[in-house]
């Protein structure tokens, strides 16, 4: 369960309103951080409209919960968060319960007669209209209790956002839906295809979480290389990122999720040309075996696939390769696993995701003949993670001994007592671990600030570091996060 507000600013702006009579809303959002962004857009519709939002789910009159519907695990993590959340209604102060979200548009015609309890569905079109929803109880025609617009989104124009992730750091979401015809996900069908951003509207957005503080930005959409290809004229992803990296307040900006056969030299070259975006390719490939790309109708295959990772190499050698693959699909032979075991052990990655497949309603991998015993797939996935663990493993211990730039991210977990949370530029947030910063004797830097870290210990995912003899200067941080031995 992943729950909003953790920023103790917005609950302060938050607070003001309550004089107006509003009622007490919390929201648990689940799932990726393109959901998470829809969950900011509710609670800037939401604020604006008065509701006063809380942390403490057990004061909320309202809770909504924006669901996550991809995969099996993240539809039973949906489902628990539902029904444990509905039992405020006994114990709590909670009048009514709001279900939003990926797992709700998918199962729109399934879900009431199942969750009873939940008063309101609504579905991933409908986010910016949260407000006029909860307060009119209007249902568009649809059965009582569920709201669901049958036409996209519409992320044009200025969309206000509350938002919730440390005031350093934001996602920036730049398009919605997707096109691709993978035969495991049914995206397309929940989000609709691919639809890009305005320019003017995604650069004006981070200018305004720059001048907010924001000095790493996340850039983020279901197949981030497409970017701009369905808006005409000369609007990419290089030009792009040439316009956001000319905003002066940002440091560090990260692409997420390039699509394999999207990934040009052009796109590659912009990121090897601009100091500011990190050295850092989120690359899903899903599998290397020739057939088995072909039923996941991945648009790649082997041979275009090596190819692919010798021109990141050439354009960007010293950049960390995160990529996700799937363990288990239907009709892998043997030898087919050999070769993607073998394929992930020597790919030269830095990150890995390894997913259980998962045969989704709807999808066209879940008709495929050849589903594995379970017994198999779980042995599948174990060797997977082991070979992502050493993968890990031999990247961290490569950076040993080297002063690297770091943002601070503040207090670590508790038994992490003494240590400050940092990350390198190579460690995108939540999912690539991160630096602990021993700090005995040195004046504490603040969140949000870089400074200069030796990497003296590793484990598979994070790193023990101590603060560099003095910090990154002015010119050392001007040149961006490239991974490099800095001065100490």
């Amino acid at each position: 369960m992943s729950k909003l507000l953790q920023n103790k600013d917005t609950i302060r702006h938050n607070k003001r309103s309550r004089a107006a009579g509003s009622k007490r809303l919390a929201l648990i959002s689940l799932g990726c951080a393109k959901n998470l962004v829809d969950s900011e857009i509710m609670l800037a519709k939401l604020a604006l409209a008065g509701y006063e939002l809380v942390v403490d789910e057990a004061e909320a009159e309202t809770i909504i919960v924006n669901t996550c519907g991809f995969i099996a695990e993240a539809k039973q993590e949906s489902l628990d968060t539902i029904h444990e959340v509905s039992k405020l209604k006994y114990s709590g102060k909670l009048q009514k319960l709001v279900v939003t979200g990926c797992l709700s548009q998918r199962y729109q015609h399934d879900l009431r007669e199942q969750l009873p309890e939940v008063d309101l569905f609504t579905g991933t079109n409908d986010y910016a209209r949260i407000v006029e929803m909860l307060q009119d109880g209007a249902t568009a025609g649809n059965i009582p209790g569920t709201h669901f617009t049958p036409t996209l989104m519409d992320y044009r124009g200025d969309l206000p956002r509350l938002q919730v992730t440390p005031f350093y750091t934001a996602y920036l979401k730049v398009a919605e839906g997707c096109s691709k015809t993978c035969t495991f996900c049914v995206i397309p069908r929940i989000r609709g295809g691919f639809r890009s951003r305005l320019l003017e509207d995604v650069v004006r957005e981070a200018e305004g979480l720059a001048a907010n503080g924001v000095v790493e930005l996340n850039l983020i959409a279901q197949e981030i290389t497409s970017y701009g290809k369905d808006l005409g004229g000369e609007i990419d992803l290089p030009r792009l990122l040439r316009e956001l990296h000319a905003i002066e307040e940002l440091r560090w900006i990260r692409v997420l999720y390039n699509y394999p056969t999207e990934l040009s030299e052009a796109i590659l070259a912009t990121y090897a040309e601009l100091p500011k975006v990190c050295p850092y390719i989120d690359l899903p490939l899903q599998h290397i075996n020739d057939r088995i790309l072909r039923l996941m109708k991945r648009g790649t295959r082997r041979q275009s696939t090596l190819a692919l990772l010798e021109r990141i190499r050439a354009f960007l050698p010293q950049a960390a390769l995160r990529s996700s693959f799937i363990a288990g699909f239907p009709g892998e032979t043997e030898a087919e696993f050999d070769e993607l075991l073998s394929f992930v052990r020597g790919g030269g990655f830095h990150r890995l995701a390894i997913f259980r497949y998962s045969p989704e309603e709807g999808s066209a991998a879940a008709e495929l003949p050849g589903a594995l015993p379970g017994q198999v797939v779980e042995e599948r996935l174990r060797l997977l993670c082991e070979a992502r663990d050493a993968a890990a493993r031999l990247w961290n211990e490569q950076l040993l001994g080297s002063v690297q730039q770091v943002l601070v991210e503040g207090p670590p977990a508790a038994d992490r007592e003494g240590l400050l949370v940092a990350r390198l530029a190579t460690q995108a947030p939540e999912i690539d671990g991160v630096v602990y910063l021993r700090c005995n004797g040195v004046t504490l830097p603040e969140a949000g600030s870089f400074v200069g870290a030796a990497l003296v210990e590793a484990d598979t995912v994070d790193f023990i570091a101590e603060p560099a003899r003095r910090r990154t200067d002015a010119s050392a941080a001007a040149a961006g996060p490239r991974l490099r031995v800095l001065p100490a």
